[in-house]
Parts: structure tokens; C-alpha cells; sequence
């Protein structure tokens, strides 16, 4: 055991109250007991395990698990759960990494296979689930900095995956200088769909916002909303036109839907635009609105669908950025900053503009004169399906 894992376990054996506090800000009241192994359902001892921490993770192994009656998937977040839960498939809150948690969890349900999706392995968890000689797979890897501050712990426990793939080439380079072999080389988030649009909400919104050149700012970070409000000249509550805000660089009838990333933050985003409507009071643009706030989880695609111009967030404060195939599948211009690490296959396949908050303000002025991209269509991850088909039959 090396030194980084001993401290690990010893903490999260330690800090388990204040984890479950931490975990309880994003699991439902009645549903806290998940994060400590306990069963809301009934369980169903056997099961293939999908650990999945949000949506996108979601997303993307849901092509390989879609029609299984013998899957139960894990996630972290509501709106992972609701998706889970809509598309027929169990669903728990993933049980925190601690001593008790663990064997709650693993007494349930007794997975006979499980699947990691993307993102860290819980340590404790995978070194239980090794000690019973359960088939694990890593599937999606992408860039991780606890490979890259603690490699030989994380070689350790990765030698125990049955089947790992990874999302780039670059990624599968890494894992292979661990010693790990690597199955397949897919970026799952290609073969991900996007959820359809309510057609007759989308109709109601489309009729609302004719006429009107529609562009949003999605899945921003702390610092990015303040740059995408000043590229379309709506950071002021004051000016040429009043309580509304400044004159608009994009132009009098132009829109910017603003989609923070996380829910926590929407009451400090509409601090920035206090004149903004609100997706959260089911609030539509007027046509003197300036800003339209997305404050409501899981409503990214509906506003993918009005845009012309989407900024993914996330790579202007060096977070990584964020899944591209998404809009893309909307037909999108899309901009993004330099810090992309985390999707770099995506935008190495996708056409997309570069920015920095200087060149935001005219680069979305100079795509309003361009036609969109064409839609992007998604694709089989037929390599991963094969990989873990052997593993899982």
C-alpha cells in the first residue's frame, strides 16, 4: 500500500460524518441512506454495476446499457438520477467511499460485474470489489490530475479493471506508461444523444424569440458569466436603455441565454443580470430582455435548440471545459477557450472557434452573418460495446 492510499483511507474512515454532510447538498432528504450503502429499492443481489458520477458520465454509457434489466447504475447528482430513472433503469445514489458505506452496499447488492464510467475509481470500493474477485472495467478514461500527482497509486488500483478504454489517444498513452493495457481508444460522448426538446415547448419558445439573434453562454464557471454578459453589452444595469442594461454589442434584438454550471452559484449569476427573466420562475423573454437566465437543471437541450452560438464554459478559468457533442448535435457555432483538456477529442472532430475574453464579443459578431455547422450525428462506440461485452456477456 503506498503511503498516498493509506492517507486516503485513513481519511475518508475518519471524515465520514463530513463527507455525508458534503454528499447531502445534492441527494434528496429521503434518499440520504443511498450515500451510506442502504437500499431505497429493492435490491436485487447480481446486478452489473454502472457507476456514473453526473449526467454527462450518464450519457455517455447509456448507448451500451439501454434495454438491461440487469443494471443498476449509481450516480451523484439529481439530474443523473431523474435520466437514470427515465430511462428505465435502477437507480441509487452512489454510496460514499467509507468503511461502512462500502459494506452496506456491497452486502446489498453483491454486483457480480462492475463498470466505472470516466471518471476517478473510489479506492476502498475498488480494492473490496478486488478482494472478491469481481470483474471491474474504466471506461472513458480521460485526463485525470490523481494519475498525474499520485501515479503509482493509481497504477496500483487500475490494475485491477478488467477492461479499461480510453477517450483519446493521449489519455491511452498515459495509461499505458502506468504498465496498464488498454482496450480501446473511443470518446464515449460521441455516441452519446441528446435528449429531444419538448416539441411544443420548443414551438412556444421559437415563436416567442423570431426575429431574434440567439446566443448562449452554457455550463459557465466563477469569472465566465462576467465575460460573456460584457461581450454582449449587458453587464451594466444602466445606460442606453435603463434598467435593461447597456447598449448590445451583439446588436438591440440579440439574446444571451446564460446557463451556469452549477446550481449552487444561480443566486449570485442573477445578482449579475438582476433584469434578466428566468427559467426558474418560467419567465420568457420580452422583447426589450437582454438576458435570459437558465437556472433550471436538466434545460440545456431545449436551449441548445434556439441558439445560434453556444460558449461552453469551463475553459476560460481552466477547468477543463466541457462536453462539446451536445451542441454540436443542435447544429451550434461553437466557441470555447484555451483549457479544453478534458474533451480534447471532441473539439479535435468538431468545427469551433477559439476565444479569450477579448475576442468573445467580436467573434460572436462575426458568426451572426455565418450559417451553422451541420448537426453533428452520434456514433456507435461499437470498440468499448466489444470490450465490455467479453467482460460482461
Amino acid at each position: 500500500m503506498t503511503p498516498v492510499l493509506a492517507a486516503y483511507l485513513g481519511a475518508t474512515a475518519l471524515g465520514a460524518g463530513a463527507l455525508l454532510r458534503r454528499a447531502g447538498r445534492e441527494t434528496p432528504a429521503d434518499r440520504i441512506g443511498e450515500r451510506e450503502g442502504r437500499a431505497t429499492i429493492e435490491a436485487v443481489p447480481g446486478v452489473i454495476w454502472v457507476s456514473a458520477a453526473s449526467l454527462g458520465e450518464l450519457r455517455s454509457v447509456l448507448p451500451l446499457i439501454a434495454g438491461r434489466d440487469d443494471v443498476l447504475v449509481t450516480t451523484q447528482t439529481r439530474t443523473a438520477a431523474d435520466a437514470t430513472r427515465n430511462a428505465g433503469l435502477r437507480h441509487q445514489f452512489t454510496p460514499l467511499d467509507t468503511p461502512d458505506a462500502t459494506t452496506r452496499f456491497l452486502d446489498t447488492w453483491s454486483p457480480r460485474a462492475t463498470v466505472f464510467v470516466e471518471s476517478e475509481v473510489p479506492a476502498r470500493m475498488v480494492r473490496r470489489l478486488a478482494e472478491a474477485g469481481t470483474p471491474m472495467a474504466l471506461i472513458g478514461a480521460r485526463p485525470s490530475r490523481t494519475r498525474a500527482r499520485a501515479p503509482k497509486t493509481m497504477a496500483g488500483l487500475l490494475s485491477h479493471m478488467g477492461v479499461i478504454t480510453a477517450a483519446s489517444p493521449t489519455v491511452a498513452t498515459e495509461l499505458k506508461g502506468l504498465g496498464l493495457t488498454v482496450a480501446a481508444v473511443e470518446d464515449l460522448k460521441a455516441a452519446s444523444v441528446a435528449p429531444s426538446p419538448d416539441a411544443a415547448d420548443l414551438a412556444a419558445w421559437q415563436a416567442a424569440l423570431a426575429g431574434r439573434k440567439v446566443w448562449m453562454a452554457a455550463s459557465t464557471h466563477e469569472g465566465e458569466e462576467e465575460i460573456a454578459l460584457a461581450a454582449h453589452g449587458a453587464q451594466g444595469t444602466h445606460g442606453a436603455h435603463g434598467a435593461h442594461g447597456a447598449q448590445g454589442a451583439q446588436g438591440d434584438d440579440a439574446l444571451l441565454l446564460l446557463a451556469p454550471r452549477h446550481p449552487e452559484r444561480f443566486a449570485a449569476v442573477a445578482a449579475l443580470c438582476p433584469h434578466a427573466t428566468r427559467s426558474s420562475k418560467r419567465e420568457r423573454p420580452q422583447p426589450e430582455t437582454r438576458v435570459h437566465l437558465v437556472d433550471q437543471m436538466g434545460a440545456l437541450p431545449l436551449f441548445y435548440a434556439l441558439s445560434h452560438t453556444v460558449f461552453l464554459g469551463g475553459s476560460l478559468v481552466g477547468r477543463g471545459g466541457h462536453n462539446p457533442y451536445e451542441p454540436a448535435q443542435f447544429g451550434c457555432h461553437i466557441l470555447t477557450g484555451p483549457h479544453i483538456r478534458n474533451h480534447q477529442p471532441g473539439y479535435e472532430a468538431l468545427p469551433h472557434h477559439p476565444v479569450n475574453s477579448e475576442s468573445m464579443a467580436k467573434t460572436v459578431a462575426r458568426l451572426w452573418d455565418m450559417e451553422p455547422p451541420a448537426a453533428f450525428a452520434p456514433r456507435e462506440a461499437a470498440a468499448t460495446k466489444a470490450a465490455l461485452t467479453a467482460l460482461l456477456g
